[in-house]
């Protein structure tokens, strides 16, 4: 693959939406939208653990697009991620399919229950906005969930009575341990189609990618002692697999492939093989006298912050926040005077990223800033 011929054209006018993917995007998203397909072979869902910066949250909505132009998709999609990353996911559906309505119906926060709110109020007030959106079943009407609110979002389902043809469930790294709520939950969803995204690299983690692969093909890979055996150093310590203890990767050419009908990853210099080596170089910056404090200072801002809020954990935070501004203003004044091309900027908080932004401005340079709402 070329790095200039990143960008395919598509002569099919049904699929003209295809030229704003790059090619790889197009061929993970036309393979998450079989997912579901392949069922009488134990495949229900598919994983794709691209590197960060690929576009999965793009390739996973395209991917649903595809199931929509073909007349799969016959029921409200959902997609489940982080509270924080809800917004990323309405921006992204947006700006790609601008005909996917996004609804959140129960918004961000997780759901309690008041006291002194009747039972029957708690659940109209939780899970009647979700069981509406459901009862339209409107293909083009798309329900993001948080994972803490997965919970409301199954009752409501089974209440109404609801079939889904897809979920997409973004960081599903969460969902590594089979025994957890999260993981549960997600195999509660009545669905034909399951995809799954994570970044983490998964290969070498025996129960990790046991419990994703499960989630994908339920049963297709047996029991887990039974997975662990056939491709991981298992050393006895105690009777029953419980006095196992996992060891590296034996078989990495069977592990994948067994997976390979349904796990993909790719790192971006596989993807762009032309694009150089990344060099780092680490830049000390000195924090100033005003934001310094001993090591016994800190501990006991952090033990009394720890115990209740106070005075203490106030000023910390403010301190805190002081020293991330002198760093970002730092950093800005040594790539305005040290770096003579194009550059992109990274923040990973919303906050540090509009800060970040002005300086960049005020210094009066060109670079592009990159944060969870923005695709590189």
């Amino acid at each position: 693959m070329k790095n200039e011929d990143v960008i395919v054209t598509s002569s099919d006018p049904t699929y003209a939406w295809e030229n704003s993917l790059r090619d790889y995007q197009v061929v993970a998203a036309k393979w998450l939208s079989e997912a579901g397909d392949d069922e009488g072979m134990g495949h229900r869902g598919r994983l794709l653990a691209d590197g960060l910066g690929l576009g999965k949250t793009r390739q996973a909505i395209a991917a649903v697009r595809y199931r929509y132009e073909q007349g799969k998709l016959d029921a409200p999609p959902i997609f489940i991620t982080t509270a924080s990353a809800r917004i990323d996911w309405v921006n992204e559906a947006r700006r790609f399919w601008p005909e996917l309505r996004t609804t959140q119906p129960g918004g961000a926060a997780a759901v309690y229950q008041p006291k002194g709110e009747s039972d029957e109020q708690f659940l109209a007030r939780t899970e009647g906005p979700w069981r509406a959106a459901l009862e339209k079943s409107d293909p083009l009407t798309a329900l993001v969930v948080n994972y803490e609110n997965m919970h409301t979002v199954i009752d409501a389902i089974v209440k109404c009575g609801a079939l889904l043809d897809t979920i997409v469930v973004d960081e599903a790294h969460n969902l590594k341990n089979s025994t957890s709520k999260y993981a549960k939950e997600v195999r509660l969803f009545p669905v034909r189609a399951r995809i799954l995204l994570t970044a983490t690299p998964v290969d070498n983690y025996c129960e990790q990618i046991f419990n994703l692969l499960d989630l994908c093909g339920p049963g297709k890979f047996g029991s887990f002692p039974r997975f662990a055996r056939r491709f991981f150093q298992v050393t006895q310590t105690v009777g029953g697999f419980r006095g196992v203890e996992i060891g590296e990767l034996l078989d990495a050419d069977g592990l994948r492939k067994l997976y390979e009908p349904i796990y993909l990853r790719r790192t971006a210099h596989e993807v762009f093989k032309n694009m150089p080596a990344r060099l780092r170089h680490l830049h000390r910056i000195d924090v100033p006298q005003v934001v310094r404090m001993s090591p016994a200072k800190l501990n006991m801002m952090l033990a009394e912050n720890r115990k209740r809020e106070t005075a203490a954990g106030s000023k910390l935070d403010q301190l805190l926040r002081d020293c991330v501004k002198h760093k970002l203003k730092a950093a800005v004044e040594h790539l305005k005077f040290g770096v003579s091309g194009p550059c992109v900027l990274y923040a990973y908080r919303r906050e540090d990223a509009d800060r970040l932004h002005a300086m960049v401005l005020e210094a009066g340079f060109t670079a592009v800033l990159a944060t969870g709402d923005v695709p590189v």
